[in-house]
């Protein structure tokens, strides 16, 4: 892979360097959520142009998810365009000097520090025990003792082995920028950890928040191919997603049981995971559960051709929107390049049949499984 410049007719520009050769699904035993202390130790190779950016307006982030890595620099294409190639250097130039053991050190026990308060959150420890438990997946946050156990010799490797070389650059401005000199990386490695699904799977969880309530996740047992993950996506949506959704309705709307409810897909490399969620007191768990099991085992009457049209007009409303802000709304066309799920494209294409044949394999009573922290 290479280069895709992007052509935005606004007057703002965005620079990403991907690497889809790192996430969760990625990394080996022994080496869970290092590629998100990857992220934050590389991000020190443009400590020293942290005042050029803000001078100019420029935001700089990056992120890890379960199947990517993302660095990132947007604002004006007249600011953006003058360190655009400074930027795609620094990220892949190598380790700089000035970045210590003490500094590596430091940075761990941030990404430590931001591992605990993810767990303390009941909601988001509630999800991602559940994909341990369900999946043996560990998603982008990875493990605890693996993130503690890596040492600034790991930390130099690894950028040699996976950071020298990215999967991609997009650059997305009024013209295409040439970046000469970067090599890159052939397609992306080998999954090592791909989600699969068990019922008695034995492994280490994070112990949940003491909270008065019970947070339940129901995931399809199937994993989602490609083919099939946008009308997934739909039929998530046309489920959950808005005040008058089906779920919200009746979890929140006509029974108080939970102040939101949450519908949609996790996407893992070229496949996606479905999921639903709420909140509520322990008391009311049973009455949660089935609420669940009443809508998934009647999802004729709840998966409409009213509700489809609505949420693939919203869906292609969306996609329109990120068109005109291409410069923010960069993950389609990443996800796209590197041949990963959830081709947009397939919009004008999808059907009502369609969608209700792929919710009727994915979403029947037999293949949910539901997790409760």
């Amino acid at each position: 892979m290479s280069v895709i410049n992007e052509i935005n007719p606004l007057a703002m520009s965005g620079v990403y360097v991907i690497y889809g050769n790192a996430g969760g699904i990625y990394e080996k035993d022994g080496e869970y959520g290092t590629s998100h202390l990857m992220e934050h130790m590389v991000c020190h190779n443009y400590d020293d142009l942290r005042d050029t950016f803000q001078e100019n307006g420029i935001q700089a982030n990056a992120y890890t998810s379960c199947d990517i890595v993302v660095f990132h620099i947007t604002g004006l294409t007249s600011r953006v365009e003058p360190l655009a190639k400074e930027f795609v250097a620094r990220i892949t130039g190598g380790v700089r000097d000035h970045i210590t053991e003490e500094m590596f050190e430091t940075e761990k026990k941030t990404v430590l520090q931001e591992y605990g308060d993810t767990f303390s959150d009941p909601i988001a420890c509630g999800m991602l025990n559940g994909i341990r438990k369900i999946f043996g997946g560990y998603a982008a946050i990875g493990r605890r003792q693996d993130v503690e156990n890596f040492t600034f010799d790991d930390f130099k490797r690894v950028y040699e082995e996976r950071f020298r070389k990215p999967n991609l650059v997009v650059y997305v401005g009024p013209t295409g920028i040439n970046f000469n000199g970067i090599e890159f990386a052939e397609g992306a490695g080998q999954i090592l950890c791909p989600p699969v699904y068990s019922e008695n799977r034995t492994i280490e969880l994070e112990p949940s928040p003491a909270v008065d309530r019970n947070f339940i996740t129901c995931f399809s047992k199937l994993v989602c191919t490609r083919e099939d993950s946008l009308a997934m996506k739909i039929a998530c949506r046309m489920l959950s997603s808005g005040l008058n959704s089906p779920l919200y309705q009746e979890i929140r709307e006509k029974r108080g049981l939970s102040y939101f409810s949450i519908g949609d897909v996790e996407r893992m490399g070229s496949v996606v995971i479905p999921m639903f969620c709420a909140a509520t007191d322990k008391d009311k768990t049973a009455e949660l559960i089935d609420v669940y099991d009443m809508v998934f085992g009647d999802l004729d009457k709840y998966l409409t051709e009213e509700r489809f049209n609505l949420c693939l007009n919203f869906a292609k409303i969306t996609k329109e929107k990120n068109t005109v802000l291409r410069y923010e709304n960069y993950d389609d066309f990443i996800v796209k390049a590197l041949g990963y799920a959830l081709d947009d494209d397939e919009l004008e294409t999808l059907t009502f049949d369609r969608v209700k044949d792929v919710a009727a394999r994915y979403l029947s009573p037999s293949q949910i499984c539901k997790y409760t922290n």
